[in-house]
């Protein structure tokens, strides 16, 4: 492998323009918390925590905020770094004179007084977070039913999750170069298009931006988290420019209504039969530390996936040099498992839009992952997977991250009984072979994923026609609404597990 070593450790090759960071690229380095030994007009480059041997790159931390005593927490002073002045200050300007805030009615509902909290706490200025946070809190603690007066929220507290700007830069790294590599004047040192861009307030490195967006305001990567106890919620999150405050309730509560709240909902769509729905997802959380021990561990284990996938190290090519197409690549597919998940997290009154979601998810998590499809269907793999899953987490956790991924496991199970024609051993015979009801059911989910094309099969081979239409025959089509939620399963297992991640993006871009 021509992989270069600095200090018996490995970099990467990179070039980078004279130009770069105010044409100081060593500096752009620096700030990405990479570390770069010059060799002529290139660069040989490792990450600051591979050089230090830290364990966690550093890139995405939490903290609390407020406490349910409303008392300051680890997290309070640094609450302000979340907020930028000079790239928020003319949206929220912007809002307030487009929106009129002042004249905006009085919240009379939970979801009314949760919208009007993220108008507040996403447009006011950084310096006022803390004491707005304050208020904010004490305005869901100061809800009561109206039985007894007893507080509805007596455990909701305060949290953030915030991205370090040196993620930013990574990310940007990977853009800059495919640019070089597609404009041939940038290439050649005429800069004065993209300075013309720039002063234009232009986007100069844009390669697949829209794709990738969710690394800025973080939402993306936070988002599943908060949906996990779909269609219960567990809290909500206020985005600004560096990081996400996340409101917790301190307990599960249902996240829909038995009135539709808008007139999309009066249309009909087939989603969970009532007795799909688990009345457990509403039960109090067995630890009050639930919601800080799941947002911990979230937390940590996107700050070790984002140092695989900004590791420039594991994008090398088979000439040691940094792949930015390969690092592109591999962000994109991230970002949009974590997207499409949260999507089939909130689709709870759709169940096939739920399973098309799930099924792209899975395709994109086997090739950041090398797990096919057939492992990811079988009731066993899954059935252990979750096993080590409740082995990984504290045990706190459990209450907010496992549920649907253990609804995922039982649904699956539950595909086995559709097959109403066996064998006297219980075996379904699918073509000319007895299987047992595990392998069938993850055939059966298999001949699904690949029918979001179509159920036709006119020109697959003589074999597969054959095993596809038994399938259909022996089979009652009766697959159950949490099916889908085997993509949270295997999100938390991708999440769990940054290593194989990074030998697999590693060996794929030694190969390309």
């Amino acid at each position: 492998m021509a992989t270069q070593r600095t200090n018996e450790r490995r970099t990467v090759r990179v070039r980078l323009p004279k130009w770069m960071w105010g044409n100081d690229p060593a500096g752009f380095i620096a700030a990405a918390q990479l570390r770069g030994r010059p060799v002529g007009d290139e660069f040989d480059v490792c990450t600051m925590e591979g050089y230090l041997k830290r364990s966690r790159p550093g890139l995405v931390e939490s903290g609390l905020v407020l406490d349910s005593a409303v008392r300051s927490g680890g997290g309070h002073r640094a609450l302000v770094s979340l907020a930028d002045e000079g790239i928020e200050s003319p949206i929220a300007k912007a809002a307030a004179t487009k929106f009129n805030l002042d004249a905006r009615p009085d919240p009379s509902s939970l979801p009314s007084l949760v919208d009007r909290i993220q108008q507040d706490l996403s447009l006011c200025p950084g310096t006022q977070l803390p004491k707005a946070c304050e208020s904010a809190l004490r305005a869901l603690q100061n809800l009561t039913f109206d039985s007894d007066g007893e507080q509805v929220f007596p455990n909701s507290a305060v949290h953030w999750i915030r991205r370090d700007e040196a993620l930013v830069h990574r990310v940007k790294l990977a853009s800059v170069l495919l640019r070089l590599q597609r404009d041939g004047r940038l290439a050649g040192g005429d800069a004065r298009q993209v300075l013309a861009q720039h002063r234009a307030g232009e986007n100069i490195f844009a390669s697949s931006s829209a794709l990738s967006d969710g690394v800025y305001l973080f939402d993306a990567y936070v988002a599943p988290l908060l949906a996990s106890l779909s269609p219960a919620v567990w809290g909500f999150p206020v985005h600004r420019v560096h990081g996400t405050i996340v409101f917790i309730y301190g307990r599960p509560i249902s996240g829909t209504s038995n009135q539709p709240g808008e007139l999309l909902r009066t249309l009909r769509t087939v989603g969970a039969d009532s007795e799909d729905v688990d009345a457990t997802r509403y039960e109090s959380f067995a630890s009050a530390d639930a919601a800080a021990s799941a947002i911990a561990w979230w937390t940590n284990r996107i700050d070790e996936m984002f140092g695989v996938l900004t590791d420039p190290v594991v994008f090398a090519d088979d000439h040691g040099r940094y792949d930015p197409t390969a690092a592109l690549q591999a962000l994109l597919g991230v970002e949009q498992v974590f997207r499409r998940t949260n999507s089939l997290l909130l689709v709870h009154h759709d169940t096939h839009a739920r399973r098309a979601l799930a099924f792209t998810v899975l395709d994109t998590l086997r090739t950041l992952t090398a797990v096919n499809l057939d492992r990811m269907f079988d009731y066993e793999s899954a059935a252990l997977t979750l096993e080590h899953l409740e082995s990984d987490m504290p045990a706190e956790s459990h209450d907010i991250l496992l549920p649907a991924a253990r609804r995922a496991v039982r649904a699956l199970r539950s595909v086995q009984d559709g097959f109403f024609l066996r064998g006297a051993d219980g075996s379904i015979t699918l073509t000319d072979r007895p299987v047992k009801p595990a392998t069938a059911a993850a055939e059966y989910l298999g001949m699904l994923r690949d029918a979001t094309h179509g159920f036709t099969t006119t020109r697959t081979a003589a074999k597969q026609r054959d095993k596809i239409a038994t399938l259909l025959a022996v089979h009652n089509g009766k697959v159950h609404h949490d099916v889908g939620m085997i993509a949270w399963l295997y999100l938390l297992d991708f999440l769990a597990r940054p290593e194989r991640f990074r030998s697999v993006m590693s060996h794929e871009s030694r190969r390309t």
